[in-house]
């Protein structure tokens, strides 16, 4: 594997509603900012009953929901 592939943690997105999501971002930021990794986020997606009774699903990104440009 190539070496600068070792500092990354990639977080896939899960299926499950948006209070597990959010938990398990907050694990996985945590682990990344101590472990001083970079986070691989999954790219703007659909969220499970975000837009519950919307037509059409909205793309949702994790800087809509996380300070980044703080952290």
């Amino acid at each position: 594997m190539h070496e600068s592939m070792t500092n990354l943690s990639i977080f896939p997105l899960d299926v499950g509603g948006w209070n597990n999501i959010r938990m398990q971002m907050e694990v996985v930021l945590v682990f990344a900012i101590v472990t001083g990794r970079t986070l691989v986020l999954p790219p703007d997606q659909p969220m499970y009953l975000l837009n519950k009774g919307a037509e059409k699903q909205k793309a949702h990104s994790f800087a809509e929901f996380f300070p980044f440009e703080v952290i």
